[in-house]
Order: structure tokens, then C-alpha cells, then sequence
């Protein structure tokens, strides 16, 4: 990649040689794809290269923004949309039916209380499984708080849409992120988020009872000091909830370069789930559970399919029959495969005798 010849190539001077494996620093690694560029945005200017390490299964871009210029990949990102969870009410009968259903499985479970609502929602929600563990998964399996109050922290808490799910929930809640915009609306929301510098960690010992980090590990330069630090931040007995894309995923190896949760250069590493776990249990954390979010090989299907077509999506809600199928088959593999997974969803617990 030479910037000097190529005006959209991502400059020299904010680029970090990555030779050795983040995770496990083997030097032994092969290419596995050469030349990725940011087609899901087309925000980020350059080529990239994926290795990955043959020791421990993780890949990483090799050579990748550095965290001073990372910012130029996250311009008109997702997580600069003032989300919201409302139905319009211009849509269809079966969107607004499915919705108001979900919402009661919500109020009951989670004391989220939204509109529509369907009573009796609760209980069917309970026979699909892959819907319920979807929702589960998007609460992060919180429980909510009644008499005493824990301290949550999301580590990379973009706009601020689950820290006020979790206050919602009775939480103590806080976010960090390193993204100003995204800052900035969650701030707008009257939440309490910090601003950090990308890779900046942050101070203090046994402060939170939770914290979360919902596809954020992969963005982060050094993943493995990351999760050092956030077992630093738990109290003694305290919960990590993470989750991130799964780069040994069925997806993966059918979509190829085209996987959705390659996402360049905002992907700087993307791990197998023992390799994960590993890292955690020499973080100190014991008792790590994998979880399983439904609905998210349904979701990454069409969405890597679209990234195969050029960016075309299915002109209806689920494709036709053929695709709506074929992502019934994902779905399937990703519940009878836990290795195989989208995405890696993992609780691991900090010793209470710390």
C-alpha cells in the first residue's frame, strides 16, 4: 500500500506493523485474504490484509490504522444514528403484531416497557428459542435490580442505546467510548459516558459488579491488555459480558471476504472462541459460559450476501423462499455448532476471593 502514489490509500504515517500474533505473538501465520477494503461503508480509504495466526486460530490486519488515525474508519458510522426502539406506525400489520409481542416478553423479563404491547407476548416468545435467546443476547442477560442498586459500565458504549436500556433496568450505569460523535449523543440522552483516547485504559480497582462490551473487542488495538484491565475494574465476584464476531463462524467460510463480520479496517482482530476463552481464564477470570444469540446467523446471512452483490438487498423482508431457507439453515448450523457460530457470546465471572 503506497500513499504516495494512491490518494485514497490510508496514510503512512498512521499505520502500525502488526508481525506478530496480539493475541498468543506467534510469528507464524499465513495471508488469508489480501486487498479487503471498506466495503460495507466505503469510509475508509486503503487496502488491507488479514493473516491469521496458526497457532491460535485469531487473524488480525496486518499493517493497521494506528490509534491515533483510527477515527477516519468510524466517519458516518452506524453508531452516529440517534437509535430508536419505536415502531412507526406506518408499518405493516404483521412488523407492528411480531413487535408488540417482543414487547411483552420485554416488560416482563427485562422492565422494559414499550409500545405496542401484546399481552400474552411473554409466553410465546418462550416457544421460539432462537427469538428468545436473540432478545436475551441484546439485554446481555442482565437481570434487572429491585432492592440493591450495581454499577454497570459499558466499555464502548457508542450512542448510549443499552446504557438506557439499563437504567431502565435499575442499573448504576456508565459508558466509555472513544468515538466523539458517538459520545456526544449518548450525552445528549443525559447519560453518563466518558470520552477516552482509542487503547487509553481506564483507572481504579473492584469498581463495577457488570460490565459489557458488546462488539467492541475486535476494535480495540490491544484486546488482551483490554480485558486485563476491565478484570482489574470488577469487583471481587463481578461479571464480564463480551461478545464479538467469530472469525472460525460457518458464515465465514461461506462468504469468504465477504463475511460481514470481517468489517475492514474497523476489525483489527477477530478470534475463535477457545482461543477467547483462554484468554479470559489467563485474564484470572474463572466459571466462563458461552451463550448463544439467536437470529444472528439470519441477520449475518443477507447481510454478507448483500456485501457479495455489491451492496443489493433482498427487495422483500426476507428474500423470496430460496434465501429465507438458506438463512433457516444458518440459523440452524449456528445452534448445533457452538464453535461455528457468528458470533462469540461469553460471561466469564471474576473469583469472589479476590
Amino acid at each position: 500500500m503506497s500513499a504516495s502514489t494512491n490518494p485514497t490509500s490510508w496514510p503512512n504515517s498512521g499505520l502500525d506493523a502488526v508481525p506478530c500474533c496480539p493475541v498468543c505473538d506467534s510469528g507464524n501465520r499465513r495471508l488469508m485474504y489480501k486487498g479487503l477494503t471498506d466495503i460495507l461503508l466505503g469510509v475508509a480509504p486503503g487496502e488491507w490484509n488479514l493473516y491469521q495466526c496458526l497457532s491460535c486460530a485469531t487473524a488480525w490486519i496486518d499493517p493497521r490504522p494506528s490509534p491515533a488515525t483510527i477515527v477516519m474508519a468510524y466517519r458516518d458510522y452506524i453508531t452516529h444514528e440517534n437509535q430508536s426502539s419505536t415502531v412507526n406506525s406506518n408499518s405493516g400489520f404483521m412488523r407492528r403484531f411480531v413487535r408488540g409481542l417482543l414487547n411483552d416478553y420485554r416488560a416482563c423479563h427485562y422492565n422494559d416497557n414499550r409500545t405496542p404491547t401484546i399481552l400474552g407476548g411473554r409466553w410465546v416468545v418462550l416457544l421460539f428459542h432462537s427469538m428468545k435467546t436473540s432478545i436475551d443476547a441484546n439485554y446481555r442477560h442482565l437481570t434487572p435490580q429491585t432492592d440493591a442498586v450495581g454499577r454497570l459500565l459499558d466499555y464502548g458504549c457508542a450512542n448510549g442505546e443499552f446504557l438506557t436500556i439499563a437504567k431502565s433496568m435499575g442499573w448504576s450505569a456508565e459508558g466509555v467510548d472513544f468515538d466523539p460523535v458517538a459520545v456526544s449523543l449518548a450525552r445528549a440522552r443525559g447519560l453518563d459516558v466518558a470520552l477516552i483516547e482509542a487503547g487509553e485504559m481506564l483507572e481504579g480497582t473492584g469498581l463495577y459488579d457488570v460490565i459489557t462490551l458488546s462488539h467492541v473487542l475486535e476494535h480495540v488495538h490491544d484486546p488482551v491488555h483490554l480485558i486485563s484491565d476491565l478484570f482489574r475494574l470488577l469487583k471481587p465476584g463481578g461479571v464480564l459480558w463480551l461478545e464479538t464476531p467469530n472469525i472460525s463462524s460457518f458464515g465465514h467460510r461461506a462468504f469468504g471476504r465477504f463475511w460481514r463480520g470481517l468489517e475492514p479496517p474497523r476489525h483489527l482482530t477477530l478470534f475463535s472462541s477457545n482461543t477467547l476463552k483462554r484468554v479470559l481464564l489467563r485474564a484470572g477470570f474463572d466459571d466462563v459460559e458461552a451463550l448463544w444469540h439467536g437470529l444472528s446467523a439470519f441477520v449475518m446471512f443477507p447481510e454478507s450476501d448483500a456485501l457479495k452483490r455489491g451492496g443489493r438487498r433482498p427487495k422483500t423482508l426476507l428474500g423470496g423462499v430460496s434465501l429465507f431457507l438458506k438463512r433457516l439453515f444458518f440459523e440452524f448450523i449456528d445452534w448445533v455448532s457452538p464453535s461455528s457460530r457468528e458470533f462469540i457470546t461469553l460471561v466469564a465471572r471474576k473469583p469472589g476471593d479476590q
